[in-house]
C-alpha cells in the first residue's frame, strides 16, 4: 500500500500567492483613486463649513474682538490665495477690506480654487442680524459658484467639485 501525502505543492502555493498579489494590487489602485475624490469632498465641505460659520456669526450678531459688526462673510481670491480663504467681519460694508479677517482657513495641500463665477475674487457676506446674503461682485443670477480642483488638473473633470451658493443661503456641492 502506497503512503499518500496530503498538502499543497510548491506550484499550488505560488499560484495562490500570485492571485492574492494581483487582487491586492487592484485594491491599492482603487483606494488611491477614491482617496483623491474624498479629499476634494472634504475640502468642499470645509468651504461650506466656513460659509455657514460666517452666516452663524451674522445670525447671532457674534462679537469679534470686542465689537459687533454689521456684516460677516467669506473672502476668496484665486489669484493671491488659491489655497485658502478668509472669514471676515466688517462694520462698513459687505466687502472684505484688508485687516478685517477673523480667521484664515487653508485648503488641503494640492487643492486650489479654480473659478469664482468668472471673477478673480469674491465675497459672500451676511448682514447682521438677519443673515441676508450679499454677493460681491453682484451675481448676474441668483447663484454664485466656487470650483475647486486638484492642482495641475483642468476642469471639468472628476478632479473638480463645484460649490453653489444661492442668494437665499442654500449651498450645494456637486
Amino acid at each position: 500500500m502506497k503512503n499518500k501525502k496530503s498538502g499543497f505543492s510548491i506550484i499550488e502555493f505560488i499560484v495562490v500567492i500570485a492571485i492574492i498579489g494581483i487582487i491586492s494590487g487592484f485594491m491599492v489602485i482603487n483606494f488611491r483613486k477614491g482617496e483623491g475624490a474624498n479629499k476634494l469632498l472634504r475640502v468642499g465641505q470645509r468651504i461650506v463649513q466656513g460659509i455657514r460659520e460666517s452666516q452663524g456669526m451674522a445670525l447671532s450678531s457674534s462679537e469679534q474682538t470686542g465689537q459687533i459688526y454689521d456684516y460677516y462673510g467669506v473672502h476668496f481670491n484665486k489669484g493671491s490665495m488659491p489655497g485658502s480663504f478668509y472669514i471676515f467681519a466688517s462694520s462698513l460694508n459687505a466687502v472684505y477690506d484688508s485687516g478685517e479677517q477673523v480667521k484664515t482657513i487653508n485648503l488641503e495641500e494640492g487643492i486650489v480654487v479654480d473659478s469664482l463665477s468668472g471673477v478673480d475674487q469674491m465675497d459672500i457676506s451676511f448682514s447682521s442680524p438677519y443673515a441676508i446674503v450679499v454677493f460681491n461682485p453682484a451675481a448676474p443670477s441668483r447663484n454664485v459658484s466656487i470650483i475647486i480642483k486638484k492642482q495641475g488638473t483642468s476642469c471639468p473633470s472628476s478632479s473638480c467639485r463645484t460649490i453653489t451658493i444661492s442668494d437665499s443661503g442654500w449651498i450645494n456641492i456637486n
